[in-house]
């Protein structure tokens, strides 16, 4: 039964949250730019 449980879980759909990564870009562009300032 608990193997069953373990095989049904995965049915999590790994997609990009393009708003999270859109943060995450400027933010790191923002500490580059930063840097080289």
């Amino acid at each position: 039964q608990l193997m069953e449980e373990v095989k049904e879980k995965p049915k999590y759909v790994r997609r990009i949250v393009w708003r999270n990564v859109a943060i995450f870009m400027y933010l790191h562009l923002g500490a580059l730019y930063g840097i080289y300032l």
